[in-house]
C-alpha cells in the first residue's frame, strides 16, 4: 500500500507499507453436534516513510509483528433429525 500525507507546514510525505500473514488451524469434532477449533496467525508489517527531495533528515523504516491465537467452539444444528 502507498500513502501520502502533508505535515502542518504543507510538506508532503509518502509511505509504502507491506504486510503478510501465515496461519495454521485445526477443527475437530467432540460429539455429533460440537466442534472445537483453534488457529494461530502470524502477521508481519513492514514500512518505509520518506520526505520529498530537498528535505533532509526525515526518513524512517518500521517493522512490527503480531501473533494471534484463536480458540472456538461451534454447535452444528441437526435439522434432519438423523
Amino acid at each position: 500500500m502507498h500513502f501520502s500525507s502533508n505535515a502542518p507546514d504543507g510538506t508532503a510525505f509518502t509511505a509504502t507499507h507491506t504486510a503478510w500473514v501465515a496461519g495454521l488451524g485445526q477443527e475437530s469434532t467432540i460429539n455429533r453436534n460440537l466442534l472445537l477449533r483453534f488457529e494461530v496467525l502470524y502477521l508481519s508489517f513492514l514500512g518505509n516513510a520518506t520526505a520529498p527531495s530537498g528535505v533532509t533528515g526525515v526518513s524512517s523504516s518500521q517493522s512490527m509483528y503480531d501473533i494471534i491465537f484463536r480458540i472456538g467452539l461451534n454447535y452444528k444444528f441437526d435439522w434432519q433429525g438423523k
